[in-house]
């Protein structure tokens, strides 16, 4: 994923908190509620496969993993 659509992923779940903090009678700020909903989206996505880490390894040397840091 290059950085404009993570950028324009982030402002999503930003805008969906606004929308939310608006219409919700809670006193959570927007990018919170946002942040909290993007939360919940990895947690029920899960962790990506091995496939997704050699796959978008495009610099590194045939055969060879990149780094898997988290």
């Amino acid at each position: 994923m290059n950085f404009l659509n993570g950028i324009t992923i982030l402002l999503a779940y930003q805008l969906a908190g606004e929308v939310g903090a608006f219409m919700l009678p809670i006193p959570i700020p927007g990018p919170v509620l946002g942040m909290v909903l993007l939360f919940l989206t990895l947690l029920v996505r899960g962790r990506p496969t091995p496939s997704f880490f050699t796959e978008s390894c495009h610099g590194c040397p045939s055969g060879s993993t990149p780094p898997t840091t988290f």
